[in-house]
């Protein structure tokens, strides 16, 4: 759409000249531990808030093997 471009110029020019938050803020990547086993599952959902307990209990509903993370847990 025409309406979004002076949007979209307006946030690139914020993410060229201020960079992008989470990066700036992340820290470096701790390694994490293999789950152990043979599990096998088609969807992985970081973070076990209402919204990722949500998304995965639809998901595990409708017959996707779900597994949730949650600051170092797994919950199968």
């Amino acid at each position: 759409m025409v309406r979004d471009a002076p949007v979209r110029k307006t946030w690139e020019r914020v993410v060229t000249e201020q960079g992008i938050f989470w990066q700036q803020t992340a820290g470096a990547a701790q390694d994490a531990q293999r789950l152990g086993g043979d599990a096998s599952y088609d969807v992985a959902v970081v973070g076990a808030g209402f919204t990722g307990l949500n998304a995965a209990l639809h998901l595990a509903e409708a017959g996707v093997r779900v597994a949730v993370s949650e600051a170092g847990a797994v919950l199968q």
